[in-house]
C-alpha cells in the first residue's frame, strides 16, 4: 500500500501507522518518545515520593544535593554527542577506520580517569564547600564516587545514539530512573536503620541521596553488558583523533550550555522584576513550556548520528533534516492551538487553584519554545557536520538576550517576546547557514 488514504480516500489511523512504519526515523522517534515519557514518569514520582517522606527541611536539602548531582551529570554528558558522531562517521586510520569497540574503549576509559580526578577534586573540597551551602560534607562524598561513573555513561549512551540503537538508549536511562525509585521506596519505607549512626545529618535524606550514585552504577552495568561485544572489537583511536574528540566535546558543552542559558535566564529575569504572585504564575507557564521541549530532543538525538554518517559519506542528510524539522513544527503548532484552547484548564489541573497564567503567556511560551526547538535540530545537524560558526553565534547570544531583557523586559509579555524573537533569530540563522553554507566533503547529495 503506497497511499496512506483508504479506498473512499480517507486518512485512517491505521494508514497513518503504515506510514510511521515505513519511515524508520518515525519509528526510532516513536520508541525513545515513549521510552523517555515513562522515565520522566518515575522521574516525578520518585521526587513526589521523597517529598512526602522526608520532612520539609530534609527535602529542601536532599534538592539541594539533586540540582547539584545533576550539574555534575549534566557536564559530565559532553563525551555523547562526540562518541555518537565517531560512531556513525569513524576517524581514518592506517588500516580503514576505527572500530566501535576501539572508540567507545578509548573514551570509556579516558571519561573515567577524567571523572576520578573531578571525584579527587570533589572529595578534597567537600568540607569547605559543605559549609558554605550548608550541606552534609558525606552528601558531597557522595558526589565524588559518583563522577566516575557519571563520566562513562555518556559515552555508552554516545555509542548506542551512534549505532541507533535506541531500545538500548532508552533502556539505560529507564533502568537508572526505576532503579532510583525502587531504591528510595525500598530504603525509606524500611526506615534506612543502616545509616542511622553515620554522621550525615538526617539518615533518610541520605539515603534518598545515595539513590543517584547507586542507580548510575546500575545504568552503566547494564550499557556494558550491552555493549560488550562492541567493546571485544579490535582496534585503537589514533591520538590525534582523540584529541579532536576532546575539542568537539568542549565545542558542543559550549553550545549546549548556551542553549541552557538562553533558554532558563528568562525566569531568573522574572523573578528579579516581578512580586512573587506573578512570578509563581510564570513559573507554572514555566512548567508547561517544557513539554513543547520534549520532542525536539528527542529528534536531534536520533538525527545526529544519521547527519553524521552522511557526512563522512560526502552527502548532506537533507531528508532526515527536513523530517526532524517538520516534527518539531507540528509539535509547536498542536501544543500552542492546545495550550491557546485549554491553556488555563490545563494549568488549573496541573496546579489547582491559584495565580494562573494568561493563555497569551502559554501561547507566546509555546511559540518561542518552537523557534528554540529549530534551534536544538540545528546543534544537532553542526555538531555533526561543522560546529562552528553556529555555536560562536549561541555563545553570542546569550549576554545579547541579558542586554535586551535589561533594556526592554520591563514586564513577563516583553520577556517572552524576547525569548521568542531571540529562539526564532538563532531558528531561521541556523537554516541559512544550512541552506548556504554548509556543503558536503565531497559534493551535494541527498540522503534516501
Amino acid at each position: 500500500m503506497n497511499s496512506i488514504r483508504d479506498d473512499a480516500g480517507r486518512i485512517t489511523p491505521g494508514s497513518l501507522y503504515q506510514l510511521v512504519a515505513r519511515i524508520p526515523m518515525l519509528r526510532q522517534a516513536g520508541l525513545l518518545f515513549s521510552i523517555e515519557i515513562v522515565s520522566h514518569a518515575l522521574d516525578y514520582v520518585f521526587h513526589i515520593y521523597v517529598g512526602r517522606a522526608l520532612t520539609p527541611g530534609s527535602f529542601a536539602s536532599f534538592q539541594s544535593y539533586s540540582s547539584l548531582a545533576m550539574l555534575f551529570i549534566t557536564l559530565s554528558g559532553v563525551l555523547q554527542p562526540m562518541v555518537a558522531r565517531y560512531t556513525a562517521a569513524p576517524p581514518p586510520t592506517n588500516g580503514g577506520h576505527a572500530s566501535p569497540g576501539a572508540i567507545l574503549r578509548t573514551y570509556l576509559w579516558q571519561g573515567v580517569a577524567v571523572g576520578i580526578v573531578i571525584g579527587v577534586l570533589i572529595y578534597l573540597a567537600a568540607p569547605v564547600v559543605s559549609q558554605a551551602i550548608l550541606l552534609p560534607t558525606a552528601m558531597l562524598h557522595l558526589l565524588a564516587f559518583m563522577m566516575p561513573v557519571a563520566m562513562a555513561r555518556p559515552a555508552l549512551l554516545g555509542l548506542f545514539q551512534g549505532q541507533t540503537r535506541f531500545g538500548s538508549y532508552g533502556g539505560i536511562t529507564l533502568l537508572y530512573a526505576a532503579s532510583r525509585l525502587s531504591l528510595a521506596v525500598g530504603g525509606l519505607s524500611l526506615g534506612n536503620m543502616t545509616t542511622a549512626t553515620v554522621s550525615v545529618g538526617d539518615p533518610a535524606a541520605y539515603w534518598a541521596a545515595q539513590t543517584i550514585p547507586y542507580s548510575m552504577v546500575v545504568a552503566v552495568a547494564l550499557g556494558l553488558l550491552l555493549a560488550r561485544h562492541v567493546l571485544r572489537q579490535p582496534g585503537t583511536l589514533p591520538w590525534h583523533a582523540s584529541i579532536e574528540g576532546w575539542q568537539l566535546s568542549l565545542v558542543a558543552l559550549m553550545m549546549a550550555a548556551s542553549f541552557t542559558a538562553l533558554t532558563g535566564l528568562d525566569v531568573v529575569w522574572i523573578n528579579r522584576i516581578t512580586h512573587s504572585d506573578v512570578a509563581g504564575a510564570y513559573a507554572r507557564a514555566l512548567v508547561l513550556r517544557r513539554v513543547v521541549q520534549f520532542v525536539p530532543v528527542v529528534a536531534g538525538v536520533i538525527l545526529l548520528p544519521r547527519v553524521a554518517s552522511a557526512f563522512r559519506n560526502g552527502r548532506i542528510a537533507t531528508r532526515p533534516i527536513a523530517v526532524a524539522i517538520g516534527v518539531v513544527l507540528a509539535n509547536g503548532i498542536a501544543l500552542l492551538l492546545l495550550y491557546a484552547l485549554l491553556g488555563v484548564q490545563i494549568d488549573r489541573l496541573a496546579f489547582g487553584a491559584g495565580q494562573e497564567p494568561p493563555t497569551a503567556w502559554l501561547v507566546g511560551m509555546a511559540f518561542a519554545v518552537t523557534g528554540y526547538g529549530l534551534v536544538m535540530i540545528w546543534i544537532n545537524v553542526f555538531v555533526a557536520t561543522k560546529p562552528l560558526p553556529y555555536g560562536y553565534l549561541l555563545l553570542a547570544a546569550a549576554p545579547l538576550q541579558v542586554v535586551l531583557f535589561l533594556w526592554l523586559g520591563r514586564s513577563p509579555e516583553a520577556v517572552i517576546a524576547i525569548l521568542a524573537a531571540t529562539g526564532w533569530l538563532l531558528g531561521l540563522t541556523g537554516a541559512a547557514l544550512y541552506l548556504f553554507w554548509l556543503e558536503a566533503p565531497t559534493g551535494h547529495q541527498d540522503i534516501s
